[in-house]
């Protein structure tokens, strides 16, 4: 059989999705059970973004002023980078460590605790301006992104009939998968030693498709959590996506469908601010240091800072299987993988964390100086978690010096 022959058998080209692996499992004890991570791949002018001041005393810069009825949730991180390259091809970094292509943050914790909910994982988007993303896999795959709410929303909530459909496709998909191990056991009899170890790790990927159906199976028919949510109608306003977005993702976690997530912005056309169009953030994004640039940007990129606030005061308002509120066991973390985009730079990235359960309110600064990078922030986010990992990436330290439970 030749390689087309194969490929035929296998009827359609499998798309893998993350499944759990048998990783390190997380300590038992007040522990942050659910992360969530968003950002954008423009940045924010970070003159603006950061107080003058460190510590709790700081005064609220006016582009983080929505945030001002949650400053005791949140912490804000100024100093921190991955020593990454300058230019656009690291932007996708801000999850995955000085390398872009590996394994980012969510997938990591996906991989140990994603087995134990409906969805190992959620990765989402609001556009897909310059193929950008936030997920990776282990293998360096970047993640595909639902860009829909609507889908979203109709693999959260399925109906009897899709059940049934659902039931159905994932009865044709093992049988597929049946049929393409059966093919590759034949084929393998052709193949040299690296060939062979080659078709090896696809058919490891193969057999991951097969036990995330088989979870699939198992959570089709587990009656899911009732909650108070109606699906807004549809629409083509970025902003308006991102905030659907972040309501479904609450209602997710909510309902234990998944504990992990992750949301790119990218409203580089198709939104609205005060009744205006805005066509053109990547152009207002190279300012070159104007005033009135810099105010049309910081007008943009704080509707994302007015979702934030948002977003976090329905995870409190949102009550978890304990009944507690979600931001007290999720950690949120928010920047981004360009810390200038006006000159390209990926160093000094902006990050916010909330909820959790850390100690916050205060602006944490790192100084060239200081050892520490935002993987060992990573790090701390792991430790929260109940995880003892050592290194992230290329860190070896962490912050829990510095930013505490």
């Amino acid at each position: 059989m030749n390689r087309r022959s194969f490929l035929k058998s296998s009827t359609a080209l499998i798309a893998l999705p993350q499944f759990a692996s048998l990783g390190a499992q997380p300590k038992q004890g007040n522990f942050a059970k659910r992360i969530v991570c968003m950002g954008n791949y423009l940045g924010y002018h970070t003159p603006s973004f950061y107080p003058k001041e460190t510590g709790t005393g700081y005064n609220m810069p006016d582009l983080l002023s929505p945030l001002k009825e949650h400053r005791d949730d949140f912490t804000i991180f100024s100093g921190l980078d991955h020593r990454c390259k300058n230019g656009h091809g690291n932007w996708d970094n801000f999850m995955t460590g000085q390398n872009v292509h590996r394994l980012s943050l969510d997938q990591l914790i996906a991989e140990r605790i994603g087995g134990k909910t409906r969805f190992s994982s959620l990765q989402l988007a609001t556009g897909t301006e310059h193929n950008r993303r936030i997920s990776y896999t282990r293998d360096g795959v970047k993640l595909p992104c639902i860009l829909d709410p609507e889908v979203l929303f109709s693999n959260i909530f399925t109906s009897g009939e899709n059940k049934a459909k659902m039931k159905y496709n994932l009865d044709a998909g093992k049988s597929i998968i049946d049929d393409l191990i059966a093919d590759a056991k034949s084929f393998s009899r052709q193949l040299s030693k690296s060939d062979k170890d080659k078709l090896g790790e696809y058919l490891n990927s193969v057999r991951g498709v097969e036990k995330d159906i088989q979870k699939q199976k198992y959570f089709i028919d587990k009656p899911l959590r009732k909650v108070d949510f109606s699906m807004p109608e549809a629409t083509t306003d970025k902003l308006e996506i991102e905030r659907i977005f972040q309501d479904l993702t609450a209602v997710a976690f909510e309902t234990d469908s998944t504990r992990i997530s992750t949301l790119m912005y990218a409203i580089n056309g198709g939104t609205y601010v005060n009744g205006k169009s805005r066509t053109n953030l990547h152009g207002l994004s190279h300012h070159n240091r104007k005033k009135k640039f810099i105010e049309e940007f910081n007008l943009i990129t704080q509707q994302h800072i007015i979702n934030l606030a948002r977003f976090m005061k329905t995870l409190k308002e949102r009550k978890d299987l304990d009944g507690k509120p979600l931001l007290d066991s999720t950690i949120l973390i928010f920047g981004s993988g360009v810390g200038d985009a006006n000159s390209h730079k990926n160093s000094d990235l902006p990050t916010i964390v909330a909820g959790g359960g850390f100690k916050h309110g205060s602006h944490i600064s790192v100084g060239k100086d200081d050892p520490y990078l935002l993987g060992d922030l990573f790090l701390t986010v792991l430790h929260r978690m109940g995880f003892d990992d050592s290194t992230f990436a290329k860190s070896k330290n962490n912050m829990n010096n510095l930013f505490k439970a």
